[in-house]
């Protein structure tokens, strides 16, 4: 395995391909640690609420550091953040122990570049286990610059952390969750649920959207590639499981666009404008998403009619392209009663009629209405039937 890995590495010219036995070491030792040590626990039992207490609030605090900070801030800049936020996300990052914001940030980017070609540092393409963890087993060359992320070295609270990154790493996820527990008298406790299990928690979560979200759900958004959207992967990983979504829109604040769709970084982004603590928060329109949907679902029933007789698919393409064109003329009239109430809203004062917004609700009735007819229209053309 370790030859295979080092040639599959060695595609990459970012990086040496030699073996990194600090890396493996780490991620090896920590899951069977973490299992020794419950083994102990449970014999001994030594359980106690405050144990789990200290367990999801440290792997709340690093795992949305994570994907809140060192993704959607960091690596897409998909919002703006105030620097108090933009310390803790680098402090607790940090205390994940996935690296600096700055390599972080620079490996994503590549991903984003290169998804599933050479060049994509964890590509699913070399196997399931190289992009969930394997490829953390070798390491960076030691000249290795960051020339896709001129932005975050001009930031000087990322700079220090990464120089940092190690000793901060360290008095964050390991000696924090110590002290606190020692105050309660658990301090060999907290050190194990506020440090080591919470490390292998957060770790895997995050090497699941590598590994597992290239694998499994459905590619809602685009074909372009192997990410697909996994609802139960966003309870694990902070909403992050939406990833067909993330890579056809990499720059939206928000993973899952659903309001039922379980996204925490997302509320957490959401709710911190409220208190100045971030803002901008960039987020792809409505009626693009759809557009979106509707080209995908009508190249999906390209493929199904090249099967079917071409007289009907001739009269099924042609039915569906007249509900497309009446979808999307639908959502260029929401998209421009929106911007009409926007621009109103947006002035100093308020002189003019305000737009009626039971316009914009009627509207999205309306296009809600031909996206349905155009999901039916779908199905019946895929199952060999002419819409009505």
């Amino acid at each position: 395995m370790h030859k295979s890995l080092s040639q599959k590495w060695n595609q990459n010219p970012r990086w040496d391909g030699s073996f990194s036995w600090l890396n493996t070491s780490f991620l090896i030792a920590t899951p069977l640690l973490s299992i020794f040590a419950a083994i102990f626990l449970i014999y001994s039992k030594n359980f106690s609420w405050f144990d789990f207490n200290i367990f999801f609030g440290m792997s709340l605090a690093t795992g949305l550091s994570i994907t809140a900070g060192y993704h959607r801030l960091f690596s897409h800049q998909s919002y703006k953040s105030s620097k108090l936020m933009e310390l803790f996300y680098l402090l607790f990052g940090a205390a994940a122990l996935q690296n600096s914001a700055l390599k972080w940030s620079s490996d994503h980017r590549y991903h984003h570049r290169f998804v599933d070609k050479e060049g994509d540092p964890y590509s699913i393409k070399n196997g399931f286990l190289y992009a969930h963890m394997g490829w953390i087993f070798y390491n960076d060359p030691q000249d290795r610059g960051y020339d896709n992320a001129k932005d975050l070295q001009k930031n000087k609270l990322i700079q220090w952390q990464h120089r940092y990154f190690l000793i901060i790493a360290l008095a964050i996820g390991f000696i924090l969750p110590t002290i606190i527990g020692a105050c309660f008298g658990r301090a060999l406790e907290a050190f194990l649920w506020g440090g080591l299990f919470r490390t292998v928690f957060v770790h895997h979560g995050t090497f699941l959207i590598n590994s597992a979200a290239h694998v499994f759900g459905k590619k809602t958004y685009s074909d372009k590639n192997s990410a697909r959207d996994c609802w139960w992967l966003a309870f694990f990983t902070n909403g992050e499981g939406y990833h067909n979504f993330h890579h056809a829109f990499a720059n939206d604040y928000r993973n899952g666009v659903k309001w039922y769709h379980w996204d925490p970084s997302k509320w957490l982004i959401y709710t911190l404008q409220f208190f100045g603590m971030s803002s901008d928060l960039k987020r792809t329109p409505d009626w693009l998403l759809l557009k979106v949907q509707a080209e995908k679902k009508y190249q999906e029933l390209q493929k199904n009619l090249a099967n079917k007789p071409t007289a009907f698919a001739e009269s099924m393409d042609k039915k569906i392209l007249e509900l497309r064109n009446q979808l999307e003329n639908q959502l260029q009239v929401l998209a421009h009663l929106r911007q009409e109430y926007q621009t109103w809203k947006e002035q100093p004062s308020k002189k003019t009629i305000a737009p009626r917004t039971s316009d914009i609700y009627k509207q999205k009735r309306q296009v809600k209405q031909s996206w349905n007819h155009y999901c039916v229209a779908i199905q019946n053309g895929s199952r060999g039937r002419l819409p009505a």
